[in-house]
Order: structure tokens, then sequence, then C-alpha cells
């Protein structure tokens, strides 16, 4: 939308400041006993590996899937392998992308869709938006198909006053995109079941090799 193009000029700015807010919250500051436990969730079977924590939750849902998916193994033994020392644990938004940001010509109003919130890594959400399923066309784009990578990371070290780690986002990066897969694979065994049929789940199925492909060359570039 071309009403947009002047905001975009700023978004980057605008978002990194708002991430930098959401993940300024610690667990001990949240004073709903259930609440916290829930936002914990992750953490309750592995507590010094946010990452460990991630894998397992994954290779559970893994077990579920009728069919087999070598690559997605693979990826997760990588995972596995090479899980990053503990950082912060800080309130991760958990789906923090170009889709779930309300935006007028003139500002941010919102950011939506908070069904995945959870205390972790901030290095998911940071990597989440760079990942390429939400770049939408704007492959050069990295950061959501606004902005580059430095230009963000500029601007969210400035917003939150914490040094990022480059290694730790590409970890979280190939996370991400094994998440999506695995969430891909799903909704194309709802689809082929018959169980949930609908164009949207097949659409969204049949693109589970391109999260698992991307995964995988991330892996390649990680040396």
């Amino acid at each position: 939308d071309p009403k947009l193009n002047n905001l975009r000029k700023s978004l980057s700015s605008i978002l990194a400041e708002g991430m930098a807010k959401i993940h300024s919250v610690k667990p001990e500051q949240c004073k709903d006993e259930s609440l916290r436990k829930k936002l914990l969730r992750d953490l309750k079977d592995v507590p010094n590996s946010v990452g460990l924590a991630a894998v397992e939750d994954m290779r559970s849902q893994v077990k579920n899937l009728k069919e087999p998916h070598p690559a997605i193994e693979l990826i997760l033994n990588w995972l596995e392998q090479n899980a990053p020392d503990q950082d912060d644990i800080v309130l991760v938004h958990g789906d923090f992308r170009t889709g779930n940001f309300m935006v007028t010509p003139e500002e941010v109003t919102g950011i939506v869709d908070w069904e995945f919130a959870h205390f972790g890594d901030r290095h998911e959400d940071i990597s989440w938006l760079c990942m390429k399923d939400w770049r939408f066309g704007k492959v050069n784009k990295e950061v959501g198909g606004f902005a580059n990578r430095e230009e963000f990371y500029s601007e969210y070290e400035k917003a939150s006053g914490v040094a990022f780690d480059p290694k730790k986002v590409l970890y979280w990066e190939v996370m991400g995109n094994l998440r999506w897969a695995i969430g891909s694979a799903g909704q194309a065994e709802r689809h082929l079941s018959g169980a949930d049929k609908g164009i949207e789940l097949a659409s969204i199925g049949r693109r589970t090799c391109e999260m698992e492909m991307e995964a995988m060359r991330l892996i390649e570039n990680a040396g």
C-alpha cells in the first residue's frame, strides 16, 4: 500500500523498540503465579536450556506425525547438538512478524496474536521476524520484508541496551523454520486424513519442504 511508504521508513526502529519493551519483562516481575507457570511452560522439564527445552517439545510433536520426515529429524539433531549457552530469560511474543502488526499510515497501533507468548530467549523473537517466510516476496529485506538485518539489529540494541548474539539468532532461525515445518506438516495431515479438509490447510501443508530446505541451508551456512 503506497499510503504506508512513509511509515516503512521508521518501521524498523518502531518495531525494535516495541520488541525491546516486551523483552524487558522478566519472570520474577509476573506477580500472577498461575500466569507465570503458564508462560514458563517450555522450561519446566529442561530448566537450564531454552533451546533444548524447545527441541524436546518439537520432538514430541514430530512423534504425532503419521509420515516420516528425515529432514526434520536431521534438523532436530543439529539443534540438540548445537544448543547455545543460556541467555537471559525474558518475555517472548512467540509470533512477532509481519502480519501481526496493526498500522495506520501514521503509526503502528498494536501488536496482536499473543497466543504463543512465553518466557524464553530474546533471540527467538528476533530470528522469527527475520524468517524468509515472513518477507512476503521482499526476500532482499531480511527483516519482515521491510528492513535489512544490520539496521534492525542496531535499532534493537539501541532500544534494549542489550548486545545480541548473531550465532544465537541463526540457531533460533533454524529453530523457527523447523517449528513452522512441523506445523505445516501437521496441517497437511489434517487435510489429507479428511479430518479437517480445507484449501488453506492444503496450501500451507505443501510448503513443509520449503521450511525444511531453508533450515538446512542455514545449517550449511553455519559452518
